[in-house]
């Protein structure tokens, strides 16, 4: 994930502090069981390019396709 942050943010200790403050923060999840969907949204950072960051990464991560463990809810994430 880190590498993914890196295209958009050169340094690693703010690409680090970026992820580990997703971490740490709150998330939405919100299903929709007719598309099965289940949409993780990401409250946006203090910095906007940051969040710009964060974007690239959600993107990145949603072009995998995983399933939600248990479920066939493929996992969108957003911000």
């Amino acid at each position: 994930m880190i590498r993914v942050l890196l295209e958009k943010i050169p340094d690693y200790k703010s690409a680090d502090s970026i992820l580990r403050g997703t971490f740490k923060g709150l998330a939405d999840f919100v299903p929709n069981f007719e598309k099965r969907t289940l949409t993780v949204w990401l409250h946006p950072l203090a910095v906007q390019a940051h969040n710009e960051a964060l974007r690239h990464l959600c993107a990145d991560l949603t072009a995998t396709g995983t399933l939600f463990p248990g479920t066939d809810l493929r996992l969108i994430f957003d911000l």
